[in-house]
């Protein structure tokens, strides 16, 4: 079984499509691209990209499960500009307002 993990990915939203309404529109259409159908298929135990939220204020871009197969096509996808992978933050601190 290919691992699976939380991925941000950073997209330049100038190089979106204007046949696209919207960002999740076109980052919907990237997950679903024909190079990941078959990519998925060829392993049974992967399951298709799947988007968990979009960015479009602070950064242009979208939060996947993906594989490392996946990570490696969304590479090749016009727009693309950084990949990083999503953790959990732990916030450490001493002193609080109350």
């Amino acid at each position: 079984m290919k691992r699976k993990e939380l991925i941000i990915v950073h997209m330049d939203a100038s190089v979106m499509p204007r046949a696209f309404n919207g960002h999740q529109n076109w980052y919907d259409a990237i997950l679903s691209l024909e190079a990941f159908v078959s990519a998925t298929n060829e392993d049974a135990s992967a399951s298709a990209p799947k988007l968990v939220y979009a960015y479009d204020i602070v950064i242009s871009g979208f939060n996947a499960v993906l594989t490392q197969d996946h990570l490696e096509l969304v590479t090749n996808v016009p727009g693309f500009v950084a990949a990083y992978l999503d953790v959990a933050a732990v916030i450490d601190t001493t002193y609080t307002y109350t």
